[in-house]
């Protein structure tokens, strides 16, 4: 029995116990992704009950506005800051970009979420962010028109924005980077896109694939056209909130007639999935064995955004539902997506020998998910222009101007 002077402990939250709920949710709804996480997840991750998180936030969704929110408006506020005064547009260009990298590489885990899991966020907000996103890609614009003064305007927001899905790949960089060099190295990888020089190659993105309607041959057969229907699917709703029954009605096909091809929807996500590998995979090879590691760079950008470009559904999947493959599955396509990461840097050190292996991988992951996220984007129309113009900053991006 206590003695009678003793005082019973008293237990106190930390100040900063929002901050800390909001932090570990950006965290678990980047690696399982939204529908993957519960309240009590978090809460557990904390360390706290699932009843104290409802203290600080009115519920789950406030986990995922908030810090996008927080984030969307520092790019915004860092913007103008960089913009205001008397500075010359070569060091407004530097100052935005400065600004730019260090929220996104501050915050790794919420760029991860803004660019794939923001179709969860309330239609208001997503409005409200995209057009505060518009006016931080304005200022940046008219920085860049007083640089490039015959520069279209619709060509200097292409550039910006392409740059701009350079930072996705913060998400992807082991915490053990420096991050004084990631910051340094990145700002170098925007102006190369931003003030790219390089004039657009020529280059067809058209032809068949998955996301055709119609194959070379005629209508594409039963499994094929399910394959489509789930890739748009996936990536209009998100992979939790479609059933295997509403792939098949949407294909035509109903009952259980569906269970002939795939035995659950986890088995249509990973023939998707392993069919973006596939191709991914494919290009890599056909590009290594080139001799020349120049020849071999410039092929295997070309590539990527013809594949990127002619599989868009397919690529949106690969991107944002991976994290939903049962465990095994998803290590293998892990491991094969580490694997193209290693062979693709072995080749740009070979052809930069400037480049050390940390300066190369971040320049081969930034540079694969600017093209993704503009292939991604149903801002750019797959007019004949738009894979010369990409590939033109990709290059920019692996082999400077």
């Amino acid at each position: 029995m206590a003695s009678a002077g003793a005082r019973a402990k008293v237990v106190t939250r930390p100040k900063d116990r929002r901050a800390q709920i909001i932090s570990h949710a950006a965290e678990l709804f980047w690696r399982d992704g939204y529908d993957g996480v519960t309240v009590s997840d978090v809460a557990s991750s904390v360390g706290i009950a699932a009843s104290a998180v409802y203290r600080h936030v009115p519920g789950k969704e406030a986990l995922l506005v908030e810090p996008i929110r927080e984030m969307v408006m520092a790019w915004y506020a860092s913007a103008l800051v960089a913009v205001d005064g008397g500075h010359n547009p070569e060091e407004r260009l530097a100052r935005l970009i400065s600004a730019v990298v260090m929220v996104a590489v501050d915050r790794p885990a919420v760029v991860g979420l803004w660019h794939r899991e923001a179709r969860h966020l309330p239609d208001d907000v997503r409005t409200e962010l995209v057009a505060v996103r518009g006016r931080t890609v304005d200022l940046w614009s008219e920085c860049l028109r007083d640089l490039e003064p015959t520069l279209p305007p619709d060509e200097a927001e292409f550039r910006i924005r392409a740059a701009l899905g350079l930072l996705n790949s913060v998400a992807l960089l082991t915490k053990a980077v420096s991050r004084t060099r990631t910051l340094a190295h990145y700002e170098v990888l925007m102006h190369e896109v931003i003030r790219s020089s390089r004039p657009a190659a020529s280059l067809s993105c058209r032809g068949s694939g998955l996301d055709s309607s119609e194959g070379e041959d005629g209508p594409l057969d039963r499994r094929e056209d399910l394959l489509r229907v789930g890739a748009r699917l996936f990536r209009q709703r998100g992979y939790h909130r479609v059933g295997i029954d509403d792939i098949g009605e949407a294909a035509g096909i109903r009952g259980p007639s569906m269970y002939g091809y795939f035995a659950s929807k986890s088995d249509v996500l990973n023939e998707l999935l392993t069919r973006m590998a596939d191709l991914l995979d494919e290009a890599l090879s056909t590009a290594a064995g080139m001799e020349d590691p120049r020849e071999a760079v410039e092929r295997l950008a070309g590539e990527y955004v013809r594949l990127s470009l002619e599989h868009r559904d397919l690529l949106a999947v690969y991107v944002a539902e991976l994290q939903h493959l049962p465990p095994e599955r998803l290590a293998l396509l892990l491991q094969r997506r580490q694997g193209r990461a290693r062979r693709w840097t072995v080749l740009l050190v070979r052809t930069r020998p400037d480049l050390d292996d940390r300066a190369a991988r971040i320049t081969v992951l930034a540079t694969l998910e600017m093209i993704f996220a503009v292939a991604r984007s149903r801002r750019w129309t797959d007019d004949a222009s738009l894979a010369a113009r990409l590939e033109a900053l990709a290059l920019s991006a692996l082999l400077g101007n």
